[in-house]
């Protein structure tokens, strides 16, 4: 079969934490920091970017991670849980040409020949063109200019401008021109036409108490005060256990838990101390 869009060359699998390929929800504990990994990869040299989507469900926007490139195309992101109940997420991958043109410029430049070197080789080295690299950066810079808006657009036109006018000057030598503060912002308005998505996948956040908790088990009915003088014994009610509560969680007991109650049946009823006949249901 072939692709929707041929130009979305970034693959995106094995993406974790996910229970049964996704039919389930993962589950975390509120406040807890998930931990999300994938495999991204494309072909070719360019370098691949990504980013970890995720937010609450019934939320309309997607919140946005970085995702941090590791060994053997992997790549790992996090987000904390501040709220209970179904989330989602997914991860997005695209090709960085602008993070790739700037790795390609520092080779060139590493490789351009230097006239005031000592070393004869380095003074004969090949020339590399590095004013249409510049030229090429320029238009990168104005594409991310054009996503973005007020003072980092105009900045991105700026540093775009300056290429330019580098470029022009068409020197013997050229120094990197880029500082990690322009890298960085243009790295915040990339080109998200043929990005990917990944499969999205749903997580289940719970209390704290699901992750640890200690239950008390107790008959209601079991519950009454002892009789004292002429009162006759009788079953326990739910006035009886609240008046327990207290006893019980002094214990170091979270969750009170009581068997089922059902009404009194009409049919196929045991009598006392479990005896096979009945008598009548009042």
């Amino acid at each position: 079969m072939k692709p929707e869009e041929g130009r979305k060359r970034v693959i995106i699998e094995e993406i974790q934490p996910q229970v049964d390929c996704g039919r389930y929800p993962a589950r975390r504990i509120l406040g807890d920091r998930v931990d999300i990994s994938a495999a991204i990869f494309s072909d070719g040299h360019d370098h691949v970017a990504a980013r970890l989507l995720y937010k609450p469900v019934g939320e309309s926007d997607w919140r946005i991670a970085p995702m941090k490139a590791l060994v053997n195309d992997m790549w790992s992101s996090s987000f904390t849980v501040d709220r209970l109940g179904a989330w989602s997420f997914t991860i997005q991958g695209w090709v960085d040409h602008f993070e790739t043109w700037c790795y390609d410029l520092k080779k060139r430049l590493a490789a351009q020949p230097d006239p005031d070197s000592p070393d004869p080789d380095r003074r004969n080295l090949p020339p590399q063109d590095i004013p249409v690299a510049f030229t090429i950066g320029a238009t990168l810079l104005d594409e991310a200019a054009s996503r973005a808006a007020g003072a980092d657009a105009a900045q991105l036109k700026s540093v775009a401008d300056s290429l330019r006018a580098l470029a022009a000057q068409n020197l013997p030598f050229y120094e990197y021109p880029l500082t990690p503060d322009i890298e960085a912002l243009a790295a915040r308005h990339p080109d998200l036409r043929f990005a990917s998505l990944g499969t999205e996948l749903s997580l289940w956040i719970d209390r704290e108490r699901a992750r640890f908790s200690s239950w008390y088990e107790l008959f209601p009915r079991s519950t009454a005060p002892a009789a004292k003088g002429d009162q006759p014994a009788r079953h326990g009610t739910f006035a009886d256990v609240e008046r327990l509560l207290p006893e019980i969680a002094a214990m170091g007991f979270d969750v009170l838990y009581m068997p089922p109650i059902h009404p009194i049946g009409t049919a196929y009823r045991k009598g006392k101390n479990n005896s096979v006949t009945a008598q009548p249901a009042t």
